[in-house]
């Protein structure tokens, strides 16, 4: 059995969780591991075979020669025994670069070629190799392969191979029983299916989150250094949710997603954290209980509401959504203070700000949201409205929000003439980013929601070996053969001999070739988590290709709607390039002589074509 993938990922975790429920006893052994991890460690089993765990391939084995997963394999095929091995991409990389140059023998050439199916994840051309057989049949769902590997003499391995990065900690994970679904494709739940009272998901990460906010609660009991304002409480209030960690992981895997990668199990566990309690710094939890103390006797001690609410707003960016959400990037408004400590950002915190709610929202599509936000605006607070929108936010309104409304009710009233100004200069504008982000947390309403949804739509359909729907089709074929302006119906020119596949400047002499986008077909297809686009003309075998990702199916939808270009553009573009210069080079290969499609713009605009 091989784990294949990043770090984080849960390799380790799950090899020990085999075996464990295989009953295998650690063999002891003498190598000296100096307190830390070893490469591998050997188990005897019930069935009397030896098991080797190769827990970290990254790790070298004690001898001078390379290729040392190579040399496991070998050894358990020539043992005749069992192997696990956490391996990631690199390693496999590495150890068929070390080989290249060899020309394996025996065993050790039928391990080279295990090796190979790793890193390619997909069925051998070459069913035989030194007279062993290998067999196999790619799953649809590309989580995991499986091969039958039989010896010249007879005897026979199972070789099952597991991606553990093709799959999102924030789906369900799939129950697969090898003898009833062994083809079959995994289940794909819709981020955004059903709205208000939708069934819950029970993605992989939920129990893991909402144990940990439920530990917390029950290690600090009542005894909060910020009492019922404390937002490190309504934060594990909140996380313990059953509902609302639902909602939480639809917005993480809307974010993975719209980052295009899979969060391992230690993004996960950072975005906990932070979304828990906030960057930690030197001084630890500590130093955040002192903090949140502090400012809880400043509101306390507040002789104007202005002073009230610079302490709650203090308070408040402490909280899940604002954390999440930018909080460690924005100011805060009325001269409130902000917890600064240094913190490590990476590429799930960027793929989590890319989701927020704030980048997606009008008035039109939540309209009673955008009325709770007037509410505030007028001076008569948002609460009431705000929480009749859903059952959902009610339940894990905390009494911080409470208070932060009623402050903000007050400096935003017309007659408080002191501190109207500064409130709506400064204070409203935050307060309606605050609401709003709450919102989309706890109902699991990420930005770009329709975008979403249609890229899983697009998923399942390939999971199914279906095709495109004629609507996203037509759109993506749009984006990648736009219809030239001045151009006769929807036909679009690819300009030749220029450095860019794009349309010439107006007054601009050039030759190009002239398509009709209905003339070309778009094929689906998906790997792991990925799926990827084939344009070609029927019945060719010729292609260009690109994958089909959450930036690309933005840009089409944008399109479609009548919006013109988003920002993505400037994600697809260098990949629209070349999968039009692939056009060009396809379409000229197919017509040799000057001709045909071949037409010549004048700098008048004229369109010349030859014959």
């Amino acid at each position: 059995m091989f784990l294949v993938g990043g770090a984080g990922n849960g390799k380790s975790y799950l090899s020990a969780r085999v075996v464990q429920d295989a009953g295998a006893e650690r063999i002891e052994d003498n190598e000296k591991t100096d307190g830390y991890s070893q490469r591998s460690y050997n188990y005897a089993t019930p069935s009397g075979r030896c098991l080797r765990v190769v827990n970290d391939a990254t790790i070298p084995a004690e001898r001078i020669s390379k290729g040392d997963l190579i040399e496991d394999i070998t050894f358990a095929i020539e043992g005749g025994n069992h192997l696990i091995a956490c391996v990631n991409r690199g390693v496999l990389l590495g150890e068929l670069r070390e080989f290249s140059g060899r020309e394996a023998r025996g065993v050790n050439a039928v391990a080279h070629r295990i090796t190979s199916l790793l890193f390619q994840a997909g069925t051998t051309q070459e069913p035989e190799v030194e007279g062993w057989s290998i067999h196999g049949e790619r799953q649809l769902a590309s989580d995991h392969d499986a091969y039958s590997l039989t010896s010249i003499d007879g005897m026979e391995f199972d070789v099952i191979v597991v991606y553990m990065d093709h799959l999102s900690l924030l789906e369900p994970l799939p129950i697969v029983d090898s003898a009833q679904t062994n083809n079959e494709a995994r289940h794909i739940a819709l981020v955004h299916e059903g709205g208000a009272g939708f069934d819950r998901r029970d993605a992989a990460f939920e129990k893991p989150l909402r144990e940990l906010a439920e530990k917390f609660l029950e290690e600090n009991g009542d005894d909060w250094p910020g009492g019922d304002l404390d937002p490190v409480r309504a934060n594990a209030s909140m996380l313990s949710n059953e509902e609302v960690v639902d909602a939480w992981c639809r917005s993480a895997r809307s974010a993975e997603i719209i980052g295009g990668f899979n969060f391992s199990y230690r993004d996960l566990w950072g975005l906990a954290a932070l979304a828990l309690v906030g960057p930690i710094g030197t001084d630890g939890l500590d130093g955040i209980g002192a903090w949140v103390k502090r400012t809880k006797e400043d509101f306390q001690s507040a002789s104007s509401s202005l002073e009230r609410g610079r302490a709650l707003v203090s308070l408040a960016s402490l909280r899940t959504h604002v954390l999440l959400y930018g909080g460690l990037r924005a100011g805060v408004p009325i001269g409130a203070q902000f917890r600064r400590t240094v913190f490590a950002q990476n590429d799930a915190f960027d793929a989590i700000i890319a989701s927020d709610p704030l980048l997606d929202f009008s008035s039109e599509k939540h309209e009673l949201l955008a009325s709770a936000m007037g509410q505030a605006h007028d001076g008569t607070g948002a609460v009431r409205l705000f929480l009749s929108i859903d059952d959902r936010l009610k339940s894990v309104w905390s009494p911080l929000e409470e208070a932060l409304d009623k402050v903000v009710a007050e400096l935003a009233n017309p007659i408080n003439s002191g501190h109207s100004e500064l409130a709506r200069d400064e204070l409203l504008p935050w307060y309606s980013q605050y609401l709003r982000r709450f919102h989309g947390l706890v109902l699991g309403r990420s930005a770009f929601v329709d975008v979403i949804s249609e890229l899983q739509r697009c998923m399942r359909r390939g999971l199914r070996g279906e095709g495109l729907s004629r609507g996203v089709s037509d759109a993506l074929l749009r984006v990648f053969l736009p219809p030239t302006q001045g151009s006769s119906g929807s036909l679009a020119r690819l300009p030749l001999m220029r450095p860019r596949v794009t349309t010439p400047a107006t007054g601009d002499a050039h030759v190009a070739v002239e398509v009709d986008p209905r003339d070309f077909k778009l094929d689906l297809s998906v790997f792991g988590g990925r799926m990827i686009l084939r344009i070609h003309r029927p019945g060719s075998g010729d292609y260009a290709e690109t994958p089909l990702d959450f930036h690309l199916m933005r840009e089409a939808l944008s399109r479609t709607d009548g919006l013109g270009f988003s920002d993505s553009l400037r994600f697809v573009e260098p990949r629209l390039e070349r999968l039009r210069a692939r056009l060009v080079s396809l379409e000229t290969r197919a017509a040799r002589q000057l001709g045909g499609n071949t037409v010549f713009v004048g700098t008048d605009g004229q369109v010349i074509r030859p014959g």
